[in-house]
């Protein structure tokens, strides 16, 4: 669920993402941004729920978004998207299968659309970084400064 302009919509419902997009004044530049990042599942693990939940958050609400504002930068024959991916996207890692594999789908995903759309006047992009220090992260990877040295309780900001 997310907020945005006042209304509170689901942003994997394609109808109610569509119905927004509508409403809004023309889209020239989307930033997909949407996504989440868990640790723990293994690929032969045959628990989904962490599978669904990465899929969901990382591919669908792009999928969403994307299928509602492009209709709008064809038409207008410019756009611009940037899709933000992962770094881990480039090779699997253990204990984050679910994730990887999400992450790779929006790098592929990108570069198909960049090709696809590129013709109309859109480009498609992605940037790919690796870790980005948030509570949540730090929750998921309660090891991450002793393994990367970096402490964000003592590092300018």
């Amino acid at each position: 669920m997310m907020n945005l302009h006042g209304q509170n919509i689901l942003i994997t419902g394609a109808q109610a993402v569509s119905a927004l997009v509508a409403a809004l004044p023309p889209i020239h530049a989307l930033l997909n941004i949407a996504g989440g990042f868990a640790v723990g599942v293994m690929g032969h693990d045959p628990d989904d729920a962490q599978w669904d939940a990465m899929f969901q958050r990382n591919v669908a609400t792009l999928c969403s978004v994307i299928k509602a504002v492009v209709p709008g930068m064809k038409a207008r024959k410019i756009g611009c998207i940037v899709n933000v991916g992962a770094l881990s996207a480039l090779h699997g890692s253990a204990s984050m299968s679910a994730y990887t594999a999400s992450k790779s789908v929006v790098m592929n995903l990108t570069e198909s659309l960049a090709t696809e759309l590129g013709p109309e006047g859109i480009r498609v992009n992605a940037v790919l970084p690796s870790i980005i220090d948030t509570p949540a992260n730090r929750q998921a990877m309660p090891l991450l400064t002793q393994v990367t040295g970096f402490d964000p309780t003592t590092s300018p900001t």
